[in-house]
Protein backbone atom coordinates (compact mmCIF):
# COMPACT_ATOMS: atom_id res chain seq x y z
CA UNK A 1 0.00 0.00 0.00
CA UNK A 2 2.48 2.59 1.10
CA UNK A 3 4.76 1.59 -1.93
CA UNK A 4 0.71 2.13 -4.24
CA UNK A 5 0.41 5.48 -2.56
CA UNK A 6 4.33 6.62 -2.89
CA UNK A 7 3.83 5.94 -7.28
CA UNK A 8 0.60 7.66 -7.44
CA UNK A 9 2.26 10.43 -5.90
CA UNK A 10 5.22 10.44 -7.72
CA UNK A 11 2.76 10.28 -11.15
CA UNK A 12 1.04 13.76 -9.38
CA UNK A 13 4.60 15.56 -8.82
CA UNK A 14 5.13 14.28 -12.27
CA UNK A 15 2.57 15.60 -14.13
CA UNK A 16 2.60 18.76 -12.46
CA UNK A 17 5.89 19.05 -13.94
CA UNK A 18 4.90 18.76 -17.03
CA UNK A 19 1.60 20.85 -17.21
CA UNK A 20 4.31 23.29 -15.59
CA UNK A 21 6.44 23.01 -18.33
CA UNK A 22 3.86 23.02 -21.33
CA UNK A 23 2.63 26.31 -20.20
CA UNK A 24 6.23 27.83 -19.94
CA UNK A 25 7.02 26.82 -23.34
CA UNK A 26 3.86 28.05 -25.18
CA UNK A 27 3.18 31.63 -22.50
CA UNK A 28 6.56 32.75 -23.33
CA UNK A 29 6.03 32.93 -27.37
CA UNK A 30 2.31 33.64 -26.60
CA UNK A 31 3.01 37.25 -24.44
CA UNK A 32 6.11 37.96 -26.95
CA UNK A 33 3.53 37.47 -29.87
CA UNK A 34 1.03 39.67 -27.88
CA UNK A 35 3.33 42.38 -26.79
CA UNK A 36 5.18 43.09 -29.83
CA UNK A 37 1.29 42.87 -31.87
CA UNK A 38 0.05 45.37 -29.37
CA UNK A 39 3.07 47.91 -29.25
CA UNK A 40 3.20 47.85 -33.55
CA UNK A 41 -0.43 48.59 -33.41
CA UNK A 42 -0.29 51.29 -30.90
CA UNK A 43 2.77 53.27 -32.32
CA UNK A 44 0.77 53.37 -35.55
CA UNK A 45 -2.25 54.75 -33.70
CA UNK A 46 -0.52 56.98 -31.91
CA UNK A 47 1.94 58.74 -35.17
CA UNK A 48 -1.28 59.00 -36.64
CA UNK A 49 -2.74 60.82 -33.82
CA UNK A 50 0.34 62.71 -32.64
CA UNK A 51 0.40 64.81 -36.45
CA UNK A 52 -2.70 66.52 -35.31
CA UNK A 53 -1.43 67.73 -32.00
CA UNK A 54 2.41 68.49 -32.96
CA UNK A 55 3.77 70.97 -30.22
CA UNK A 56 0.71 70.93 -28.00
CA UNK A 57 1.56 69.07 -24.52
CA UNK A 58 -2.08 69.42 -23.33
CA UNK A 59 -3.16 67.58 -26.11
CA UNK A 60 -0.21 64.92 -26.51
CA UNK A 61 -1.39 63.73 -23.14
CA UNK A 62 -4.83 63.46 -24.48
CA UNK A 63 -3.12 60.77 -26.85
CA UNK A 64 -1.55 59.02 -24.37
CA UNK A 65 -5.11 58.43 -23.07
CA UNK A 66 -6.55 57.77 -26.20
CA UNK A 67 -3.80 54.89 -26.84
CA UNK A 68 -4.56 53.76 -23.38
CA UNK A 69 -7.62 53.10 -23.94
CA UNK A 70 -7.29 51.61 -27.32
CA UNK A 71 -5.72 48.65 -25.57
CA UNK A 72 -8.86 46.78 -24.82
CA UNK A 73 -9.77 46.99 -28.39
CA UNK A 74 -6.11 45.80 -29.82
CA UNK A 75 -6.25 43.22 -27.06
CA UNK A 76 -9.63 41.32 -28.52
CA UNK A 77 -7.74 41.22 -31.82
CA UNK A 78 -4.57 40.54 -30.84
CA UNK A 79 -5.18 37.48 -28.51
CA UNK A 80 -6.24 35.06 -30.75
CA UNK A 81 -3.40 35.13 -33.04
CA UNK A 82 -1.05 35.24 -30.43
CA UNK A 83 -2.37 32.17 -28.63
CA UNK A 84 -2.13 30.28 -32.16
CA UNK A 85 1.80 31.56 -32.62
CA UNK A 86 2.35 30.49 -29.28
CA UNK A 87 1.06 26.94 -29.52
CA UNK A 88 2.79 26.88 -33.21
CA UNK A 89 6.05 28.09 -32.10
CA UNK A 90 6.11 26.31 -28.28
CA UNK A 91 4.57 22.38 -29.66
CA UNK A 92 6.98 22.64 -32.85
CA UNK A 93 10.01 23.18 -30.30
CA UNK A 94 8.80 20.22 -28.38
CA UNK A 95 8.54 17.98 -31.62
CA UNK A 96 11.83 19.12 -32.95
CA UNK A 97 13.84 18.36 -29.88
CA UNK A 98 11.62 15.18 -29.53
CA UNK A 99 10.47 16.22 -26.37
CA UNK A 100 7.22 14.82 -27.24
CA UNK A 101 8.29 11.92 -27.92
CA UNK A 102 10.13 10.78 -24.66
CA UNK A 103 6.94 12.55 -23.02
CA UNK A 104 4.80 10.27 -24.57
CA UNK A 105 7.22 7.22 -24.18
CA UNK A 106 6.83 7.78 -20.48
CA UNK A 107 3.36 6.98 -20.29
CA UNK A 108 2.19 10.50 -21.15
CA UNK A 109 -0.71 10.60 -23.94
CA UNK A 110 -1.01 13.63 -26.32
CA UNK A 111 -4.19 14.38 -25.09
CA UNK A 112 -2.82 14.35 -21.81
CA UNK A 113 -0.11 16.76 -22.64
CA UNK A 114 -2.75 18.66 -23.77
CA UNK A 115 -4.83 19.56 -21.09
CA UNK A 116 -3.17 22.70 -19.73
CA UNK A 117 -2.94 24.11 -23.01
CA UNK A 118 -6.80 23.78 -23.22
CA UNK A 119 -6.97 25.41 -19.39
CA UNK A 120 -5.36 28.22 -21.00
CA UNK A 121 -7.42 28.59 -24.08
CA UNK A 122 -10.41 28.26 -21.60
CA UNK A 123 -8.75 31.34 -19.13
CA UNK A 124 -8.07 33.60 -22.33
CA UNK A 125 -11.35 33.11 -23.23
CA UNK A 126 -13.03 34.23 -20.19
CA UNK A 127 -10.53 37.11 -20.74
CA UNK A 128 -11.96 37.79 -23.99
CA UNK A 129 -15.28 37.52 -21.84
CA UNK A 130 -14.89 40.60 -20.18
CA UNK A 131 -12.89 42.40 -22.78
CA UNK A 132 -15.31 42.08 -26.05
CA UNK A 133 -18.55 41.89 -23.54
CA UNK A 134 -17.63 44.82 -20.95
CA UNK A 135 -14.33 46.82 -21.38
CA UNK A 136 -13.81 47.15 -24.90
CA UNK A 137 -17.70 48.78 -25.40
CA UNK A 138 -17.38 51.17 -22.95
CA UNK A 139 -13.62 51.99 -24.19
CA UNK A 140 -14.80 52.16 -27.74
CA UNK A 141 -16.96 55.18 -26.73
CA UNK A 142 -14.48 56.78 -24.79
CA UNK A 143 -12.22 56.49 -27.87
CA UNK A 144 -14.52 58.24 -30.10
CA UNK A 145 -14.94 60.97 -27.16
CA UNK A 146 -11.23 61.59 -27.12
CA UNK A 147 -10.86 61.43 -31.27
CA UNK A 148 -13.67 63.92 -31.14
CA UNK A 149 -12.14 66.58 -28.83
CA UNK A 150 -8.55 66.36 -30.54
CA UNK A 151 -10.20 66.77 -33.81
CA UNK A 152 -12.47 69.58 -32.70
CA UNK A 153 -9.38 71.35 -30.54
CA UNK A 154 -5.97 70.82 -32.38
CA UNK A 155 -6.32 72.17 -35.72
CA UNK A 156 -4.23 75.31 -34.49
CA UNK A 157 -1.53 73.49 -33.60
CA UNK A 158 -0.39 72.20 -36.35
CA UNK A 159 0.42 75.38 -38.20
CA UNK A 160 3.71 75.64 -40.03
CA UNK A 161 6.00 79.07 -39.86
CA UNK A 162 6.14 80.49 -43.45
CA UNK A 163 3.09 78.52 -45.15
CA UNK A 164 -0.02 79.51 -45.58
CA UNK A 165 -3.06 76.88 -43.80
CA UNK A 166 -6.62 77.10 -44.36
CA UNK A 167 -8.20 76.67 -40.98
CA UNK A 168 -12.51 76.31 -41.68
CA UNK A 169 -12.81 79.52 -43.64
CA UNK A 170 -9.91 81.35 -42.79
CA UNK A 171 -6.53 81.66 -44.06
CA UNK A 172 -3.50 82.07 -41.69
CA UNK A 173 0.43 82.70 -42.32
CA UNK A 174 2.76 82.77 -39.36
CA UNK A 175 6.26 83.82 -39.63
CA UNK A 176 7.66 82.48 -36.29
CA UNK A 177 6.13 79.57 -34.48
CA UNK A 178 7.58 78.49 -30.96
CA UNK A 179 5.54 75.38 -30.66
CA UNK A 180 6.28 74.51 -26.76
CA UNK A 181 4.92 77.65 -25.74
CA UNK A 182 2.48 77.93 -28.47
CA UNK A 183 3.45 81.27 -29.28
CA UNK A 184 3.63 83.04 -32.67
CA UNK A 185 5.57 85.95 -34.58
CA UNK A 186 3.97 88.18 -37.60
CA UNK A 187 0.32 87.15 -38.21
CA UNK A 188 -1.65 87.35 -41.03
CA UNK A 189 -5.29 86.16 -41.05
CA UNK A 190 -8.05 86.43 -43.78
CA UNK A 191 -11.31 85.59 -43.15
CA UNK A 192 -14.28 85.14 -45.48
CA UNK A 193 -18.10 84.59 -43.59
CA UNK A 194 -21.03 82.88 -45.28
CA UNK A 195 -22.49 86.29 -46.18
CA UNK A 196 -19.05 86.83 -47.99
CA UNK A 197 -17.83 89.25 -45.92
CA UNK A 198 -14.00 89.72 -45.74
CA UNK A 199 -11.92 90.65 -42.67
CA UNK A 200 -8.22 91.21 -42.74
CA UNK A 201 -5.63 91.08 -39.94
CA UNK A 202 -2.27 91.18 -38.90
CA UNK A 203 -0.53 91.11 -35.54
CA UNK A 204 2.73 91.65 -34.19
CA UNK A 205 2.33 88.55 -31.81
CA UNK A 206 0.05 86.04 -30.63
CA UNK A 207 -0.30 83.23 -28.08
CA UNK A 208 -2.92 80.02 -27.70
CA UNK A 209 -5.28 79.97 -24.41
CA UNK A 210 -8.09 77.70 -23.87
CA UNK A 211 -11.57 78.14 -23.14
CA UNK A 212 -12.67 75.90 -20.71
CA UNK A 213 -16.38 76.58 -21.25
CA UNK A 214 -16.22 75.61 -25.56
CA UNK A 215 -13.04 73.43 -24.97
CA UNK A 216 -11.43 75.13 -28.33
CA UNK A 217 -7.81 76.90 -28.53
CA UNK A 218 -8.26 80.74 -28.98
CA UNK A 219 -5.74 82.73 -30.52
CA UNK A 220 -4.76 85.71 -28.71
CA UNK A 221 -3.77 88.18 -30.90
CA UNK A 222 -1.07 91.57 -29.48
CA UNK A 223 -0.75 94.69 -31.40
CA UNK A 224 -2.22 94.62 -34.76
CA UNK A 225 -4.36 96.28 -37.22
CA UNK A 226 -7.75 95.06 -38.82
CA UNK A 227 -9.66 96.05 -41.90
CA UNK A 228 -13.36 94.70 -42.73
CA UNK A 229 -15.02 94.50 -46.00
CA UNK A 230 -18.97 94.52 -45.68
CA UNK A 231 -19.82 91.99 -48.34
CA UNK A 232 -17.85 90.24 -51.65
CA UNK A 233 -17.52 93.58 -53.91
CA UNK A 234 -18.34 91.07 -57.15
CA UNK A 235 -21.27 90.38 -55.61
CA UNK A 236 -22.65 94.23 -55.49
CA UNK A 237 -24.25 95.84 -57.70
CA UNK A 238 -23.67 99.86 -58.92
CA UNK A 239 -26.36 101.17 -56.45
CA UNK A 240 -24.92 99.10 -53.25
CA UNK A 241 -22.13 100.34 -51.57
CA UNK A 242 -19.13 98.13 -50.19
CA UNK A 243 -18.74 99.58 -47.09
CA UNK A 244 -15.06 99.34 -45.43
CA UNK A 245 -14.08 98.90 -41.43
CA UNK A 246 -10.59 99.25 -40.03
CA UNK A 247 -8.76 100.33 -37.13
CA UNK A 248 -5.86 98.98 -34.55
CA UNK A 249 -6.23 96.87 -31.48
CA UNK A 250 -3.67 96.07 -28.78
CA UNK A 251 -5.33 92.75 -27.68
CA UNK A 252 -8.10 90.86 -30.14
CA UNK A 253 -9.60 87.11 -29.65
CA UNK A 254 -9.90 84.96 -32.51
CA UNK A 255 -11.41 81.67 -31.75
CA UNK A 256 -10.46 78.25 -33.81
CA UNK A 257 -11.63 74.83 -33.76
CA UNK A 258 -15.84 73.88 -33.99
CA UNK A 259 -17.17 75.40 -30.87
CA UNK A 260 -19.74 72.49 -29.19
CA UNK A 261 -21.46 74.12 -26.07
CA UNK A 262 -22.98 70.52 -24.91
CA UNK A 263 -20.64 67.14 -24.38
CA UNK A 264 -20.08 64.20 -26.43
CA UNK A 265 -23.24 62.49 -26.85
CA UNK A 266 -24.40 59.59 -24.93
CA UNK A 267 -23.23 56.04 -24.75
CA UNK A 268 -25.22 53.42 -27.66
CA UNK A 269 -24.79 54.84 -31.02
CA UNK A 270 -24.04 51.11 -32.23
CA UNK A 271 -23.22 47.79 -31.40
CA UNK A 272 -19.80 48.32 -30.98
CA UNK A 273 -20.59 50.80 -27.66
CA UNK A 274 -23.30 48.31 -26.07
CA UNK A 275 -22.45 45.34 -23.89
CA UNK A 276 -23.20 41.86 -24.19
CA UNK A 277 -26.04 42.14 -22.09
CA UNK A 278 -27.01 44.88 -23.43
CA UNK A 279 -26.87 43.49 -27.03
CA UNK A 280 -29.16 40.74 -25.74
CA UNK A 281 -31.20 43.26 -24.66
CA UNK A 282 -31.23 45.02 -27.45
CA UNK A 283 -31.92 42.08 -29.90
CA UNK A 284 -35.29 41.10 -28.75
CA UNK A 285 -36.33 44.76 -28.79
CA UNK A 286 -34.01 46.75 -31.31
CA UNK A 287 -33.78 50.83 -30.63
CA UNK A 288 -35.47 53.05 -33.38
CA UNK A 289 -31.68 54.51 -34.07
CA UNK A 290 -30.27 51.16 -34.52
CA UNK A 291 -31.04 48.55 -37.30
CA UNK A 292 -32.04 44.91 -36.34
CA UNK A 293 -29.41 43.51 -38.27
CA UNK A 294 -26.34 45.26 -37.02
CA UNK A 295 -27.15 43.85 -33.64
CA UNK A 296 -27.37 40.31 -34.58
CA UNK A 297 -23.91 41.17 -36.57
CA UNK A 298 -22.42 42.65 -33.73
CA UNK A 299 -23.64 40.08 -31.03
CA UNK A 300 -22.75 37.13 -33.07
CA UNK A 301 -19.35 38.26 -33.88
CA UNK A 302 -18.55 38.61 -30.58
CA UNK A 303 -20.02 35.31 -29.46
CA UNK A 304 -17.98 33.60 -32.14
CA UNK A 305 -15.12 35.45 -31.50
CA UNK A 306 -14.94 34.06 -27.99
CA UNK A 307 -15.85 30.40 -29.25
CA UNK A 308 -12.75 30.49 -31.79
CA UNK A 309 -10.53 30.60 -28.80
CA UNK A 310 -11.41 27.35 -27.60
CA UNK A 311 -10.75 25.41 -30.56
CA UNK A 312 -7.63 26.61 -31.42
CA UNK A 313 -5.31 24.45 -29.52
CA UNK A 314 -7.16 21.49 -31.50
CA UNK A 315 -6.48 23.50 -34.73
CA UNK A 316 -2.70 24.50 -34.18
CA UNK A 317 -1.17 21.24 -32.38
CA UNK A 318 -1.65 18.96 -35.64
CA UNK A 319 0.29 21.77 -37.30
CA UNK A 320 2.67 21.76 -35.04
CA UNK A 321 3.59 18.47 -34.48
CA UNK A 322 5.42 16.97 -37.40
CA UNK A 323 7.82 14.26 -38.01
CA UNK A 324 11.20 15.79 -38.63
CA UNK A 325 13.01 19.48 -37.72
CA UNK A 326 12.92 20.15 -41.58
CA UNK A 327 9.30 19.31 -42.39
CA UNK A 328 7.50 22.20 -40.52
CA UNK A 329 8.03 25.49 -42.38
CA UNK A 330 5.42 24.77 -44.96
CA UNK A 331 2.73 23.52 -41.86
CA UNK A 332 3.59 26.61 -40.01
CA UNK A 333 2.94 29.20 -43.11
CA UNK A 334 -0.05 27.21 -44.14
CA UNK A 335 -1.46 27.18 -40.40
CA UNK A 336 -1.29 31.00 -40.42
CA UNK A 337 -2.83 31.78 -43.86
CA UNK A 338 -5.86 29.39 -42.82
CA UNK A 339 -6.18 31.30 -39.09
CA UNK A 340 -6.34 34.60 -41.54
CA UNK A 341 -8.59 33.56 -43.92
CA UNK A 342 -10.92 32.11 -41.63
CA UNK A 343 -10.77 36.03 -39.35
CA UNK A 344 -11.65 37.20 -42.88
CA UNK A 345 -14.20 35.54 -43.32
CA UNK A 346 -15.93 36.39 -40.15
CA UNK A 347 -15.05 39.98 -40.97
CA UNK A 348 -16.79 39.44 -44.49
CA UNK A 349 -19.96 37.41 -42.79
CA UNK A 350 -20.43 40.27 -40.24
CA UNK A 351 -20.76 42.53 -43.35
CA UNK A 352 -23.08 40.38 -44.91
CA UNK A 353 -25.07 40.11 -41.94
CA UNK A 354 -25.38 43.55 -41.45
CA UNK A 355 -25.58 45.26 -44.73
CA UNK A 356 -27.01 41.97 -47.05
CA UNK A 357 -29.40 40.39 -44.74
CA UNK A 358 -27.77 37.10 -44.64
CA UNK A 359 -28.25 35.12 -41.30
CA UNK A 360 -25.57 34.96 -38.51
CA UNK A 361 -25.94 30.86 -38.52
CA UNK A 362 -24.97 30.93 -41.97
CA UNK A 363 -22.23 33.64 -42.40
CA UNK A 364 -20.58 33.03 -39.00
CA UNK A 365 -21.76 30.10 -37.13
CA UNK A 366 -20.97 28.32 -40.34
CA UNK A 367 -17.11 28.95 -40.79
CA UNK A 368 -16.97 28.26 -36.97
CA UNK A 369 -18.53 25.17 -37.64
CA UNK A 370 -16.29 24.02 -40.42
CA UNK A 371 -13.27 24.83 -39.11
CA UNK A 372 -13.98 23.40 -35.76
CA UNK A 373 -15.21 20.25 -37.47
CA UNK A 374 -11.88 20.45 -39.49
CA UNK A 375 -9.41 20.51 -35.88
CA UNK A 376 -11.06 18.46 -33.69
CA UNK A 377 -10.94 15.56 -36.79
CA UNK A 378 -7.13 16.14 -37.19
CA UNK A 379 -6.65 16.14 -33.48
CA UNK A 380 -8.50 13.07 -33.07
CA UNK A 381 -6.01 11.50 -35.63
CA UNK A 382 -2.82 12.81 -33.74
CA UNK A 383 -3.95 11.64 -30.67
CA UNK A 384 -5.40 7.98 -31.73
CA UNK A 385 -4.08 6.89 -35.33
CA UNK A 386 -0.39 5.78 -36.05
CA UNK A 387 1.14 7.73 -38.78
CA UNK A 388 0.20 11.14 -40.25
CA UNK A 389 -3.30 12.17 -41.48
CA UNK A 390 -4.08 12.47 -44.72
CA UNK A 391 -3.56 16.27 -44.78
CA UNK A 392 -0.49 16.09 -43.43
CA UNK A 393 0.56 13.57 -45.96
CA UNK A 394 -1.05 16.04 -48.70
CA UNK A 395 1.16 18.68 -47.37
CA UNK A 396 4.44 16.99 -47.73
CA UNK A 397 3.63 15.86 -51.27
CA UNK A 398 3.10 19.54 -51.88
CA UNK A 399 6.31 20.76 -50.23
CA UNK A 400 8.19 18.13 -51.79
CA UNK A 401 7.13 18.70 -55.24
CA UNK A 402 7.62 22.48 -54.30
CA UNK A 403 11.38 22.60 -53.07
CA UNK A 404 12.23 20.27 -56.04
CA UNK A 405 10.88 22.32 -58.67
CA UNK A 406 12.48 25.36 -57.60
CA UNK A 407 15.51 23.21 -56.91
CA UNK A 408 15.30 22.56 -60.82
CA UNK A 409 14.82 26.24 -61.75
CA UNK A 410 17.79 27.48 -59.68
CA UNK A 411 20.46 24.81 -60.99
CA UNK A 412 19.44 26.03 -64.39
CA UNK A 413 19.80 29.57 -64.40
CA UNK A 414 22.26 31.55 -65.71
CA UNK A 415 23.06 33.28 -62.25
CA UNK A 416 23.88 29.82 -60.46
CA UNK A 417 26.14 28.65 -63.21
CA UNK A 418 27.94 32.37 -63.23
CA UNK A 419 28.74 31.50 -59.68
CA UNK A 420 29.95 28.53 -60.29
CA UNK A 421 32.33 29.57 -62.82
CA UNK A 422 33.78 32.63 -60.24
CA UNK A 423 34.21 30.38 -57.29
CA UNK A 424 36.19 27.74 -59.61
CA UNK A 425 38.07 30.75 -60.61
CA UNK A 426 39.01 31.82 -57.30
CA UNK A 427 39.99 28.25 -56.04
CA UNK A 428 42.30 27.01 -58.48
CA UNK A 429 43.16 23.54 -56.37
CA UNK A 430 39.20 22.60 -55.64
CA UNK A 431 39.21 22.92 -59.89
CA UNK A 432 42.60 20.36 -60.14
CA UNK A 433 41.30 18.36 -58.04
CA UNK A 434 37.96 18.42 -60.16
CA UNK A 435 39.90 17.26 -63.51
CA UNK A 436 41.50 13.75 -61.10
Amino acid sequence: MAAKGFTSQFCRGAASTINLYVLKVVLRPTLIAGGLGLMILLMARFVRMSELVLGKNSSLTRVSELMAVLIPHYLNAIIPIALFLGLLIGFGKLSRSNEVTAIMNAGVGLLRLAQPILVLSLALALVAICLTGWVSPYARYATRAIAHELRNVAVIYVVEAGVFTKLGNTTIFIDKVDPEQSTYQKLFLFTVDEQGARETVTAKSGFLVEDSRSRRPILSLQDGRWQKLSADPNSLSEQQENRIFDGTFTTRQTPFGEAHSREYRQRGHDAHELTLVELFSAARAPPKHMSESGIQAGLHKRLVKIATILILPFLALPFAMGTGAGGQNHRFVLAIVILVAYLQVLEQGTLAVEHAGFSPIVALWGPFVLVCIFALWRFWFLCFRVGPDPVSIGLDRIAMSLSGWLARIAAASPLKNWLDGRTEKSHPLKRKIGRI
